[in-house]
């Protein structure tokens, strides 16, 4: 009998990091039920894709973690999401013989703007909120500081009905939707969808100890944002680990103080519609081969006239000195141990924060 090989491809911001991290606490309950969760997926896609910074992709990881069971194989990992149809050729040529399952998440795309825009953030983007939501339209300045980047980033990150047709089209036996939930749901139920969906063993399930990838407010991001320009010279390892560091220790708890995230209303009504071509995808998947399964509800997937009336002239959300001040305050305590000088104006404020970060990385 072929084993069973299920590759969860993202997308982004689809709960990959706490659903990762669930998959982690719950190795040896997966292994013990018949299911290998390798630790060694991340760096084995990264290779593979030719993300991990080497000049050219190398399949030999990947090729060692097919080959490291005998049983059913578990894969999460969504850098797969980015995959051309030549590379998700290479990433099923180890499964020959095999039954392979993928497992696709999506979400509503008014929700994914905030969060795609602190991702751009927190790996060096330069563009403010209302820039950044114009680029990803095409409108503006094509030729502003990280515009065109962040412009491919958002294209292979969320044009989810192009994911589901390159992984559809793969030769893959079975291909699996699950729709996150609203804000506020209990996690269990993305958990619960997640492993339906991957079609997991029974296992008790217990919470403490996982982690996820807390959303930031405005204020946090947007120091994030203006700090970049004085981060060039650390390298990307130490770059991500310091700025991560710092959102969980500081940022993060910082969110019910500060101003949301909103998106102008022409934002808003395009993400209306993009869910809607990824309902209609999906219709049009369960009558595929292989059918797309869909686990949860395509109401997750808001389209126009199941929300409220959208002001296409509401602008987007726009952040003042003073929240960034006072996260950057925040920030300078926890890195420093001292406050810093009050007399300090927001731009030195900001790039006095990002020398700490700096030392506290190289450290």
């Amino acid at each position: 009998m072929p084993r069973r090989v299920v590759l969860h491809v993202g997308a982004m911001k689809t709960g990959t990091t706490f659903l990762q991290s669930v998959l982690d606490v719950h190795r040896a309950a997966l292994a013990a039920a018949g299911t290998t969760y390798p630790e060694t997926s991340v760096h084995a896609v990264r290779a593979l894709l030719g993300n991990d910074g080497s000049s050219e992709p190398d399949p030999s990881r990947w090729r060692e973690l097919a080959a490291s069971t005998d049983g059913d194989l578990l894969v999460s990992m969504e850098f797969m999401s980015f995959a051309g149809p030549q590379q998700v050729a290479r990433l099923l040529e180890p499964f020959a013989g095999d039954r392979v399952e993928v497992v696709v998440g999506v979400r509503d795309q008014r929700r994914t703007l905030g969060a795609q825009w602190q991702t751009y953030c927190r790996n060096r983007g330069l563009l403010p909120w209302g820039d950044w939501l114009r680029a990803i339209r095409g409108e503006g300045d094509d030729d502003a500081p990280g515009a065109r980047r962040a412009r491919r980033a958002w294209d292979r990150a969320q044009r989810v009905p192009g994911v589901l047709d390159r992984w559809s089209d793969s030769g893959a036996d079975r291909l699996a939707v699950l729709t996150v939930p609203p804000s506020g749901t209990d996690p269990l139920v993305l958990w619960d969808r997640f492993s339906r969906a991957a079609r997991l063993p029974a296992i008790d399930v217990d919470l403490a100890g996982v982690r996820s990838n807390p959303s930031l407010g405005l204020g946090s991001t947007e120091l994030l944002r203006r700090m970049n320009p004085h981060l060039v010279d650390l390298r990307p390892w130490p770059y991500r680990q310091a700025v991560r560091d710092l959102a969980r220790a500081v940022l993060v708890p910082r969110r019910p103080q500060e101003s949301a995230i909103v998106p102008d209303g022409v934002a808003v009504r395009r993400a209306l519609e993009a869910n809607a071509r990824v309902r209609e995808r999906l219709a049009a998947g369960r009558s595929a081969e292989p059918a797309v399964e869909v686990v949860g509800e395509e109401t997750d997937l808001p389209v126009a006239g199941e929300v409220g009336p959208v002001d296409a002239d509401q602008p987007a959300s726009v952040c003042d000195d003073a929240e960034v001040e006072a996260a950057a305050r925040d920030a300078h305590r926890h890195l420093t141990g001292a406050d810093a000088p009050s007399g300090l104006g927001p731009d030195d404020l900001v790039r006095r924060v990002a020398g700490s970060l700096q030392e506290a990385a190289r450290r």
